[in-house]
């Protein structure tokens, strides 16, 4: 039998910041929305990784697949 080695992830350094990427939405009343895309050709999952990372008081954070299917969050700035 073959040996195989198998890969569970290839870390790719970025650095993304809601100055330099993605689109900020007006919502009027509501506030405001920042968008960003994030895209892994190939890859059978994505795992995020944050060393830097600061919600304000009465931001949610929600993470969605691209066609909306699945979804995760709210994330707060709330520490458990």
């Amino acid at each position: 039998m073959q040996k195989r080695d198998f890969r569970f992830a290839v870390a790719t350094d970025v650095d993304l910041s809601n100055k330099t990427h993605g689109e900020w939405k007006d919502l009027g009343e509501e506030g405001r929305m920042w968008r960003l895309a994030i895209e892994s050709p190939n890859a059978l999952a994505t795992i995020l990784e944050y060393d830097q990372f600061h919600l304000p008081l009465g931001a949610t954070l929600h993470l969605y697949n691209k066609d909306g299917s699945h979804h995760v969050g709210a994330f707060t700035a709330k520490k458990q």
